[in-house]
């Protein structure tokens, strides 16, 4: 007969719990991370569903860049290839004010990111850098803050990764309005 590792199916259960409470948050609009909402956000993700393009997708296993802003963390937006920068943008539909951008990498505790965040009122040039970084396997999301900006599109440009293709499960953009501290939204 067949043997289950324990371990193994109590991660799947974990993982399907995590998965079906973010999609419960999504469908009652409360964006944030599992269990926390960060600083200044107020819960409203204004990238949550808008029009989403990037530099190449994986086609052939469905990773669109629409994933990269659906609301759920089980899809995913992955580049065909390991070619450097790689990026995926969101299309606000106007500017509006943000100060926040969160990212959920695609298997954030065993890979490291270098990204910049970028902002321009054109879909494909003049692009401002509002912020950069590099991700830690120690974080489930990466936060930045920076000076609050009011641009169209938001892109995030993945310049280097340490092992595999570019991939983003979800990207947040929020405002400034609300808590100033990371507030617990569960137990």
């Amino acid at each position: 007969g067949e043997t289950t590792n324990l371990a193994d199916t109590q991660t799947t259960i974990r993982d399907n719990m995590y998965d079906q409470l973010d999609d419960w948050r999504t469908s009652v609009g409360a964006q944030m991370p599992i269990g926390w909402s960060p600083p200044g956000t107020g819960g409203t993700n204004l990238a949550l569903n808008k029009p989403a393009s990037a530099s190449s997708e994986e086609t052939l296993n469905g990773n669109l860049a629409v994933n990269g802003n659906d609301g759920a963390t089980g899809t995913r937006w992955a580049a065909d290839s390991g070619t450097w920068p790689a990026w995926w943008q969101v299309d606000l539909e106007s500017n509006l004010n943000y100060d926040q951008v969160e990212i959920v990498f695609q298997d954030p505790a065993t890979k490291t990111y270098s990204y910049n965040i970028l902002g321009s009122n054109s879909a494909g040039s003049g692009f401002v850098n509002l912020a950069s970084g590099t991700s830690s396997t120690s974080e489930v999301n990466t936060l930045e803050t920076f000076s609050m900006a009011s641009y169209r599109y938001v892109r995030v440009e993945i310049v280097s990764q340490s092992t595999g293709w570019p991939s983003i499960k979800e990207t947040r953009v929020y405002d400034s309005t609300g808590s100033a501290n990371w507030t617990k939204v569960d137990d």
